[in-house]
């Protein structure tokens, strides 16, 4: 895989880093919601990521 497919990963249902699932997180569902919903408004999200720098989200949504 390269860079952009594995960032495409975070997007999928079920993907998590955490062990369990708590009252705040670990069940998976967050990104892949943020990217459904954006898809709803034929928009999109774009991740940069740089080690020791950090992670950027690129939202485009289109205007009416």
């Amino acid at each position: 895989m390269n860079e952009d497919e594995l960032m495409q990963l975070i997007f999928m249902s079920d993907f998590s880093t955490r062990n369990e699932v708590t009252k705040m997180s670990g069940r998976g569902m967050g990104m892949a919601a943020v990217k459904q919903e954006l898809e709803k408004l034929n928009g999109n999200v774009k991740v940069k990521s740089r080690p020791g720098k950090g992670t950027e989200f690129l939202f485009y949504i289109p205007f009416s």
